[in-house]
């Protein structure tokens, strides 16, 4: 598997919070780097994207019953990407 970078704006105060999720759940850098043994949000973000693929019900329930829920209504425009 190759890595793959992909950037995204977040809030200012989401990083940090990801960090901490991730190292409450033992999600650490584990490729030799800078960032070795450092917090990874990437490696949450991947478990969090392979457990979608094994089960996307149980993995939307899961996310909705912890308030994870998106309010807002994406633009009239907006095109769904595989």
């Amino acid at each position: 598997m190759t890595d793959y970078s992909y950037r995204v704006r977040i809030k200012e105060k989401t990083t940090p919070a990801l960090q901490d999720l991730a190292a409450a759940l033992g999600f650490f850098a584990t490729k030799p780097g800078r960032y070795l043994g450092y917090p990874s949000p990437a490696a949450l973000l991947d478990a969090l994207a392979l457990a979608y693929r094994a089960d996307p019900a149980a993995a939307i329930r899961a996310m909705q019953s912890i308030g994870v829920i998106n309010v807002a209504t994406p633009p009239a425009d907006a095109t769904p990407t595989e």
